[in-house]
Protein backbone atom coordinates (compact mmCIF):
# COMPACT_ATOMS: atom_id res chain seq x y z
CA UNK A 1 0.00 0.00 0.00
CA UNK A 2 1.26 3.41 -0.67
CA UNK A 3 2.40 5.49 2.29
CA UNK A 4 -0.25 8.40 3.24
CA UNK A 5 3.26 10.61 3.62
CA UNK A 6 3.99 9.72 0.05
CA UNK A 7 5.36 12.52 -1.57
CA UNK A 8 4.18 13.67 -4.69
CA UNK A 9 6.08 15.96 -7.69
CA UNK A 10 3.72 17.69 -9.83
CA UNK A 11 4.75 19.15 -13.20
CA UNK A 12 5.86 22.87 -12.65
CA UNK A 13 4.67 24.09 -16.19
CA UNK A 14 3.40 27.75 -15.64
CA UNK A 15 0.02 28.71 -17.86
CA UNK A 16 -0.10 24.56 -18.62
CA UNK A 17 -4.27 23.88 -19.21
CA UNK A 18 -5.90 20.49 -19.42
CA UNK A 19 -9.19 18.52 -19.65
CA UNK A 20 -10.05 15.70 -21.74
CA UNK A 21 -12.66 17.49 -24.73
CA UNK A 22 -13.13 13.34 -25.87
CA UNK A 23 -11.29 13.92 -29.26
CA UNK A 24 -10.38 10.05 -29.32
CA UNK A 25 -6.93 10.07 -30.03
CA UNK A 26 -6.25 7.91 -27.24
CA UNK A 27 -8.89 5.30 -28.19
CA UNK A 28 -7.35 5.17 -31.67
CA UNK A 29 -3.68 5.78 -31.18
CA UNK A 30 -2.46 3.85 -28.11
CA UNK A 31 -1.98 0.66 -26.63
CA UNK A 32 -3.58 -0.20 -23.58
CA UNK A 33 -2.18 -2.75 -21.37
CA UNK A 34 -3.99 -4.08 -18.68
CA UNK A 35 -3.38 -6.14 -15.45
CA UNK A 36 -4.60 -9.59 -15.08
CA UNK A 37 -7.61 -8.31 -12.77
CA UNK A 38 -8.67 -5.87 -15.02
CA UNK A 39 -8.51 -8.45 -18.08
CA UNK A 40 -10.73 -10.61 -15.79
CA UNK A 41 -13.29 -7.80 -14.41
CA UNK A 42 -13.78 -6.53 -18.33
CA UNK A 43 -13.92 -10.13 -19.85
CA UNK A 44 -16.93 -11.16 -17.06
CA UNK A 45 -19.20 -8.99 -18.55
CA UNK A 46 -21.66 -9.25 -21.76
CA UNK A 47 -20.51 -6.54 -24.40
CA UNK A 48 -22.00 -7.92 -27.56
CA UNK A 49 -18.65 -7.68 -29.07
CA UNK A 50 -17.87 -9.18 -32.91
CA UNK A 51 -14.37 -9.97 -31.26
CA UNK A 52 -12.67 -10.84 -28.02
CA UNK A 53 -12.33 -7.84 -25.45
CA UNK A 54 -8.27 -8.54 -25.33
CA UNK A 55 -5.68 -10.40 -26.63
CA UNK A 56 -1.30 -10.98 -25.73
CA UNK A 57 1.25 -8.73 -26.96
CA UNK A 58 4.33 -9.89 -26.35
CA UNK A 59 4.64 -10.80 -22.73
CA UNK A 60 1.15 -8.45 -21.81
CA UNK A 61 -2.58 -8.22 -22.18
CA UNK A 62 -3.84 -5.39 -23.83
CA UNK A 63 -7.24 -4.02 -25.42
CA UNK A 64 -8.24 -5.22 -28.63
CA UNK A 65 -8.69 -3.11 -31.46
CA UNK A 66 -11.57 -2.56 -34.09
CA UNK A 67 -10.32 -3.10 -37.71
CA UNK A 68 -10.06 0.39 -37.79
CA UNK A 69 -7.74 0.91 -35.12
CA UNK A 70 -10.53 1.98 -32.59
CA UNK A 71 -10.15 0.40 -29.42
CA UNK A 72 -12.62 -2.47 -29.45
CA UNK A 73 -14.88 -0.68 -26.48
CA UNK A 74 -14.96 2.61 -28.51
CA UNK A 75 -18.87 2.79 -30.04
CA UNK A 76 -19.72 4.74 -33.07
CA UNK A 77 -20.75 8.00 -30.96
CA UNK A 78 -16.59 8.20 -29.63
CA UNK A 79 -17.86 7.26 -26.33
CA UNK A 80 -15.62 4.16 -24.13
CA UNK A 81 -18.84 1.59 -23.71
CA UNK A 82 -16.93 0.58 -20.51
CA UNK A 83 -16.72 4.53 -18.57
CA UNK A 84 -20.81 4.59 -20.05
CA UNK A 85 -21.57 1.48 -18.34
CA UNK A 86 -20.03 1.35 -14.85
CA UNK A 87 -18.06 5.01 -14.82
CA UNK A 88 -14.88 6.14 -14.94
CA UNK A 89 -13.14 3.88 -11.75
CA UNK A 90 -13.99 0.72 -13.75
CA UNK A 91 -11.82 2.00 -16.92
CA UNK A 92 -8.39 -0.03 -17.34
CA UNK A 93 -5.88 2.48 -15.05
CA UNK A 94 -3.83 2.95 -18.13
CA UNK A 95 -6.85 5.07 -19.18
CA UNK A 96 -7.89 6.74 -16.17
CA UNK A 97 -4.22 8.31 -16.18
CA UNK A 98 -3.76 9.45 -19.56
CA UNK A 99 -2.25 11.80 -20.63
CA UNK A 100 -0.24 11.99 -16.93
CA UNK A 101 2.51 9.61 -16.34
CA UNK A 102 4.12 8.89 -12.96
CA UNK A 103 7.47 7.28 -12.30
CA UNK A 104 9.71 6.64 -9.13
CA UNK A 105 11.99 8.97 -7.86
CA UNK A 106 13.65 8.02 -4.41
CA UNK A 107 10.80 8.18 -1.88
CA UNK A 108 8.76 10.45 -4.24
CA UNK A 109 6.17 9.95 -7.59
CA UNK A 110 7.50 12.50 -10.28
CA UNK A 111 3.89 13.18 -12.68
CA UNK A 112 4.38 13.70 -15.90
CA UNK A 113 2.44 15.11 -18.51
CA UNK A 114 2.36 13.39 -22.27
CA UNK A 115 2.33 15.96 -25.28
CA UNK A 116 0.84 13.55 -27.69
CA UNK A 117 -2.45 14.02 -26.28
CA UNK A 118 -4.12 17.10 -28.40
CA UNK A 119 -5.21 19.13 -25.47
CA UNK A 120 -2.18 19.19 -23.56
CA UNK A 121 -0.47 20.02 -26.52
CA UNK A 122 -2.66 22.83 -27.15
CA UNK A 123 -3.09 23.90 -23.30
CA UNK A 124 -6.90 23.55 -23.97
CA UNK A 125 -9.13 23.51 -20.58
CA UNK A 126 -8.17 23.92 -16.86
CA UNK A 127 -5.19 24.78 -15.07
CA UNK A 128 -3.01 21.97 -13.79
CA UNK A 129 -3.34 23.36 -10.10
CA UNK A 130 -6.86 23.41 -10.35
CA UNK A 131 -6.44 19.49 -10.43
CA UNK A 132 -3.80 18.76 -8.07
CA UNK A 133 -6.53 17.00 -6.04
CA UNK A 134 -6.92 14.81 -9.08
CA UNK A 135 -3.40 14.06 -9.76
CA UNK A 136 -2.65 12.68 -6.42
CA UNK A 137 -5.56 10.26 -6.54
CA UNK A 138 -4.52 8.92 -10.00
CA UNK A 139 -0.68 9.16 -8.36
CA UNK A 140 -1.26 6.65 -5.68
CA UNK A 141 -3.67 4.38 -7.95
CA UNK A 142 -0.38 4.19 -9.93
CA UNK A 143 2.39 3.51 -7.13
CA UNK A 144 -0.61 0.63 -5.71
CA UNK A 145 -1.73 -0.93 -8.76
CA UNK A 146 0.54 -0.40 -11.94
CA UNK A 147 4.22 -1.77 -10.52
CA UNK A 148 3.12 -5.45 -12.42
CA UNK A 149 3.73 -4.03 -15.99
CA UNK A 150 3.76 -0.05 -15.41
CA UNK A 151 7.47 -0.22 -13.21
CA UNK A 152 10.09 -0.81 -16.30
CA UNK A 153 8.72 2.48 -17.86
CA UNK A 154 8.27 5.23 -15.49
CA UNK A 155 8.21 3.98 -12.18
CA UNK A 156 11.67 3.67 -11.68
CA UNK A 157 14.39 5.43 -9.46
CA UNK A 158 16.40 7.81 -11.77
CA UNK A 159 19.85 7.24 -12.37
CA UNK A 160 21.38 11.14 -12.23
CA UNK A 161 22.28 12.23 -9.11
CA UNK A 162 21.41 16.07 -9.90
CA UNK A 163 23.96 17.52 -8.12
CA UNK A 164 24.43 21.52 -8.73
CA UNK A 165 25.68 21.85 -11.98
CA UNK A 166 23.48 19.30 -13.62
CA UNK A 167 20.69 21.19 -12.21
CA UNK A 168 22.52 24.39 -13.64
CA UNK A 169 22.48 23.24 -17.16
CA UNK A 170 18.96 22.30 -16.89
CA UNK A 171 17.61 25.65 -15.15
CA UNK A 172 19.87 27.57 -18.38
CA UNK A 173 18.31 25.40 -21.37
CA UNK A 174 14.66 26.21 -19.64
CA UNK A 175 15.53 29.98 -18.73
CA UNK A 176 16.93 30.45 -22.50
CA UNK A 177 13.61 28.52 -24.51
CA UNK A 178 11.05 29.27 -22.40
CA UNK A 179 11.90 32.78 -20.54
CA UNK A 180 13.98 33.98 -23.27
CA UNK A 181 17.09 35.15 -22.35
CA UNK A 182 17.81 37.51 -23.73
CA UNK A 183 14.30 39.02 -23.38
CA UNK A 184 13.89 39.89 -26.56
CA UNK A 185 14.91 37.28 -28.55
CA UNK A 186 12.51 35.71 -30.86
CA UNK A 187 11.16 31.96 -30.90
CA UNK A 188 13.65 30.77 -33.76
CA UNK A 189 16.32 32.73 -31.96
CA UNK A 190 15.23 30.88 -28.63
CA UNK A 191 15.38 27.36 -30.04
CA UNK A 192 19.31 27.96 -31.72
CA UNK A 193 20.63 29.28 -28.72
CA UNK A 194 19.40 26.55 -26.47
CA UNK A 195 20.74 24.20 -29.18
CA UNK A 196 24.12 25.43 -29.25
CA UNK A 197 24.05 25.30 -25.33
CA UNK A 198 23.66 22.10 -25.67
CA UNK A 199 25.93 20.93 -28.48
CA UNK A 200 28.84 22.52 -26.32
CA UNK A 201 27.32 20.46 -23.17
CA UNK A 202 27.85 17.64 -25.70
CA UNK A 203 31.52 18.23 -26.60
CA UNK A 204 33.30 19.19 -23.34
CA UNK A 205 35.25 16.34 -21.54
CA UNK A 206 32.70 16.99 -18.20
CA UNK A 207 34.37 14.21 -16.72
CA UNK A 208 37.54 16.10 -16.10
CA UNK A 209 35.67 18.85 -14.28
CA UNK A 210 34.10 19.06 -10.46
CA UNK A 211 30.59 20.14 -10.22
CA UNK A 212 31.60 24.03 -9.44
CA UNK A 213 33.36 24.65 -12.41
CA UNK A 214 30.83 22.46 -14.48
CA UNK A 215 28.11 25.03 -13.39
CA UNK A 216 30.16 28.10 -14.19
CA UNK A 217 31.16 26.60 -17.79
CA UNK A 218 27.14 26.04 -18.42
CA UNK A 219 26.75 30.10 -17.49
CA UNK A 220 30.02 30.82 -19.52
CA UNK A 221 28.06 29.05 -22.76
CA UNK A 222 24.79 30.46 -22.11
CA UNK A 223 26.30 34.12 -21.82
CA UNK A 224 27.98 33.58 -25.01
CA UNK A 225 25.36 31.62 -26.78
CA UNK A 226 23.78 34.52 -28.68
CA UNK A 227 26.37 36.16 -30.47
CA UNK A 228 27.90 33.01 -31.13
CA UNK A 229 25.02 31.73 -33.36
CA UNK A 230 24.60 34.90 -35.15
CA UNK A 231 28.21 34.63 -35.90
CA UNK A 232 27.73 31.17 -37.40
CA UNK A 233 25.25 32.35 -39.91
CA UNK A 234 24.38 28.59 -41.20
CA UNK A 235 23.82 27.55 -44.00
CA UNK A 236 21.54 24.31 -45.12
CA UNK A 237 21.87 21.44 -44.04
CA UNK A 238 24.22 18.76 -45.99
CA UNK A 239 22.61 16.07 -47.58
CA UNK A 240 24.47 13.27 -45.13
CA UNK A 241 22.66 15.28 -42.31
CA UNK A 242 19.09 15.50 -43.77
CA UNK A 243 19.56 11.76 -44.76
CA UNK A 244 20.35 10.92 -41.00
CA UNK A 245 17.46 13.11 -39.78
CA UNK A 246 15.03 11.08 -42.39
CA UNK A 247 15.93 7.95 -40.85
CA UNK A 248 15.81 9.15 -37.00
CA UNK A 249 12.03 10.33 -38.16
CA UNK A 250 11.39 7.23 -39.98
CA UNK A 251 12.58 5.08 -36.49
CA UNK A 252 9.54 7.57 -34.78
CA UNK A 253 6.86 5.61 -36.74
CA UNK A 254 4.82 2.92 -35.56
CA UNK A 255 5.86 0.78 -38.02
CA UNK A 256 3.92 -2.66 -37.13
CA UNK A 257 -0.10 -2.30 -37.60
CA UNK A 258 -1.75 -3.61 -34.38
CA UNK A 259 -3.37 -6.30 -36.26
CA UNK A 260 0.31 -8.01 -37.30
CA UNK A 261 2.27 -7.84 -33.99
CA UNK A 262 1.89 -11.42 -33.87
CA UNK A 263 2.77 -12.42 -37.51
CA UNK A 264 5.31 -15.42 -37.67
CA UNK A 265 6.44 -17.25 -40.93
CA UNK A 266 6.40 -15.76 -44.49
CA UNK A 267 3.61 -12.98 -43.05
CA UNK A 268 6.56 -11.61 -40.82
CA UNK A 269 9.50 -11.87 -43.49
CA UNK A 270 7.14 -9.87 -45.81
CA UNK A 271 5.95 -7.47 -42.97
CA UNK A 272 10.14 -7.38 -42.17
CA UNK A 273 10.73 -6.82 -46.21
CA UNK A 274 8.16 -4.02 -46.43
CA UNK A 275 9.77 -1.98 -43.28
CA UNK A 276 12.97 -2.52 -44.95
CA UNK A 277 11.88 -0.86 -48.29
CA UNK A 278 10.26 1.94 -46.29
CA UNK A 279 13.19 2.92 -44.24
CA UNK A 280 15.80 2.52 -47.15
CA UNK A 281 12.97 5.09 -49.25
CA UNK A 282 13.44 7.21 -46.05
CA UNK A 283 17.18 6.70 -46.31
CA UNK A 284 17.27 7.83 -50.29
CA UNK A 285 14.51 10.67 -49.77
CA UNK A 286 13.67 11.11 -53.44
CA UNK A 287 10.03 10.66 -54.75
CA UNK A 288 6.87 9.53 -52.53
CA UNK A 289 7.21 8.99 -49.24
CA UNK A 290 6.30 5.14 -48.45
CA UNK A 291 2.53 4.12 -47.90
CA UNK A 292 2.45 3.21 -44.13
CA UNK A 293 -0.69 1.72 -43.40
CA UNK A 294 0.01 3.08 -39.45
CA UNK A 295 -0.47 6.72 -40.25
CA UNK A 296 -3.39 6.14 -43.01
CA UNK A 297 -3.15 9.27 -44.88
CA UNK A 298 -2.38 10.73 -48.25
CA UNK A 299 0.94 10.05 -50.18
CA UNK A 300 3.30 13.31 -50.93
CA UNK A 301 6.96 13.37 -52.26
CA UNK A 302 9.69 14.19 -50.12
CA UNK A 303 10.07 17.04 -52.20
CA UNK A 304 6.48 18.33 -51.01
CA UNK A 305 7.74 18.27 -47.26
CA UNK A 306 11.11 19.60 -48.05
CA UNK A 307 9.19 22.98 -49.54
CA UNK A 308 6.52 23.95 -47.05
CA UNK A 309 7.35 26.96 -45.40
CA UNK A 310 7.27 27.89 -41.61
CA UNK A 311 4.51 29.42 -39.47
CA UNK A 312 4.32 33.66 -39.47
CA UNK A 313 2.21 35.44 -37.59
CA UNK A 314 -0.22 34.54 -34.89
CA UNK A 315 0.35 30.69 -36.05
CA UNK A 316 4.27 31.33 -35.53
CA UNK A 317 3.43 32.97 -31.90
CA UNK A 318 1.51 29.88 -31.17
CA UNK A 319 3.63 27.31 -32.33
CA UNK A 320 6.62 29.10 -30.30
CA UNK A 321 4.39 29.19 -27.06
CA UNK A 322 3.82 25.40 -27.64
CA UNK A 323 7.65 24.15 -28.12
CA UNK A 324 8.55 26.31 -25.31
CA UNK A 325 5.76 24.74 -22.87
CA UNK A 326 7.13 21.22 -24.50
CA UNK A 327 10.51 21.76 -23.69
CA UNK A 328 9.56 23.21 -19.98
CA UNK A 329 7.27 20.12 -19.26
CA UNK A 330 10.13 17.62 -20.45
CA UNK A 331 12.25 19.35 -17.99
CA UNK A 332 10.14 19.88 -15.50
CA UNK A 333 8.33 16.40 -15.24
CA UNK A 334 12.02 14.60 -15.70
CA UNK A 335 11.28 13.09 -18.81
CA UNK A 336 14.38 14.28 -21.19
CA UNK A 337 17.20 12.36 -18.91
CA UNK A 338 17.66 9.70 -16.19
CA UNK A 339 14.92 7.17 -15.22
CA UNK A 340 12.69 9.15 -17.79
CA UNK A 341 15.11 8.66 -20.59
CA UNK A 342 16.45 5.61 -21.61
CA UNK A 343 18.60 5.80 -18.50
CA UNK A 344 20.61 8.72 -20.35
CA UNK A 345 22.42 11.22 -18.72
CA UNK A 346 21.50 15.10 -18.16
CA UNK A 347 23.26 16.25 -21.30
CA UNK A 348 22.72 13.27 -23.84
CA UNK A 349 18.53 13.53 -22.74
CA UNK A 350 18.68 17.49 -23.73
CA UNK A 351 20.63 16.83 -27.05
CA UNK A 352 17.70 13.96 -27.84
CA UNK A 353 14.99 16.13 -26.63
CA UNK A 354 16.38 19.38 -28.81
CA UNK A 355 17.09 16.94 -32.01
CA UNK A 356 12.78 15.83 -31.05
CA UNK A 357 12.33 19.71 -32.20
CA UNK A 358 13.70 19.17 -35.72
CA UNK A 359 12.10 15.69 -36.05
CA UNK A 360 8.88 17.24 -34.76
CA UNK A 361 9.19 19.64 -37.50
CA UNK A 362 9.95 17.63 -40.61
CA UNK A 363 6.60 15.52 -39.06
CA UNK A 364 5.00 19.19 -39.44
CA UNK A 365 5.89 19.99 -42.76
CA UNK A 366 4.49 16.33 -43.79
CA UNK A 367 1.33 16.66 -42.33
CA UNK A 368 1.04 20.27 -43.92
CA UNK A 369 2.19 18.40 -47.28
CA UNK A 370 -0.94 15.92 -46.75
CA UNK A 371 -3.18 18.63 -46.12
CA UNK A 372 -2.04 20.45 -49.24
CA UNK A 373 -0.86 23.23 -47.38
CA UNK A 374 2.55 25.15 -48.57
CA UNK A 375 3.02 26.27 -44.70
CA UNK A 376 2.92 25.48 -41.58
CA UNK A 377 0.23 25.83 -39.12
CA UNK A 378 -0.21 25.66 -35.52
CA UNK A 379 -2.17 22.45 -35.95
CA UNK A 380 0.93 21.00 -38.35
CA UNK A 381 3.43 21.45 -35.00
CA UNK A 382 0.72 19.65 -32.62
CA UNK A 383 0.80 16.92 -34.18
CA UNK A 384 4.53 17.01 -34.92
CA UNK A 385 5.48 17.48 -31.28
CA UNK A 386 2.52 14.45 -30.40
CA UNK A 387 4.56 12.43 -32.74
CA UNK A 388 7.92 13.13 -31.04
CA UNK A 389 6.36 12.30 -27.72
CA UNK A 390 4.56 9.48 -27.67
CA UNK A 391 7.60 7.19 -28.64
CA UNK A 392 10.12 9.48 -26.83
CA UNK A 393 11.73 7.00 -23.89
CA UNK A 394 9.30 4.85 -24.50
CA UNK A 395 10.44 2.94 -27.86
CA UNK A 396 13.38 0.97 -27.18
CA UNK A 397 14.52 1.15 -30.86
CA UNK A 398 15.33 4.91 -29.51
CA UNK A 399 17.69 3.75 -26.91
CA UNK A 400 20.15 1.99 -29.07
CA UNK A 401 23.62 2.68 -29.55
CA UNK A 402 23.55 4.06 -32.95
CA UNK A 403 20.71 6.56 -31.68
CA UNK A 404 23.10 7.63 -29.16
CA UNK A 405 26.14 8.09 -31.83
CA UNK A 406 23.46 9.79 -34.54
CA UNK A 407 22.68 11.95 -31.97
CA UNK A 408 26.02 13.47 -30.97
CA UNK A 409 26.60 13.62 -34.76
CA UNK A 410 23.62 15.61 -35.50
CA UNK A 411 23.89 17.79 -32.10
CA UNK A 412 27.82 18.72 -33.62
CA UNK A 413 27.01 22.85 -33.36
CA UNK A 414 27.58 23.35 -36.79
CA UNK A 415 25.25 20.37 -37.87
CA UNK A 416 22.42 21.25 -36.07
CA UNK A 417 21.76 25.10 -36.42
CA UNK A 418 22.20 23.88 -40.41
CA UNK A 419 19.28 21.34 -39.18
CA UNK A 420 17.63 24.65 -37.96
CA UNK A 421 18.08 26.64 -40.69
CA UNK A 422 16.71 23.93 -43.49
CA UNK A 423 13.85 23.02 -40.79
CA UNK A 424 12.47 25.74 -39.27
CA UNK A 425 9.38 26.29 -37.43
CA UNK A 426 8.63 29.95 -37.53
CA UNK A 427 9.18 32.79 -40.08
CA UNK A 428 12.74 34.87 -38.74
Amino acid sequence: MTSPSLHILEPQIPQQRYSCNGCTNCCRGLVVKISHQEMTRIAREDWNLNQPTHRKLGDSWVLNRQPDGACVFLDQSGKCQIHTRFGMEAKPLACQVFPYTFRKEGDSIRVGLRFDCPSVARSEGASLKSQTREIHQLARKAQDEMPTWYGHVRLRADVDNLQEGSQRALRVVDRIMCEGDPADSTPSERIRNTAFVVSMLLRAKLGTIDEDDFAAFVELVAESASSATEEMSAGPATVRARRLLRQLVFAHVELTPFGKTESRGLSRMRLIGQQLTQGRRFRIGRGSLPEISTLDEKTVTFIQVETVKPARGEEATTVGTLISRWVRGRIACGSCYGGGYYGWGICEGLGAMMLGIVVASWRARWLAATADRDRLCAADVVGGIGFVDRVAGRVPSLRTRAELMRMKYLMEEWRMQELLTSYPLVEE
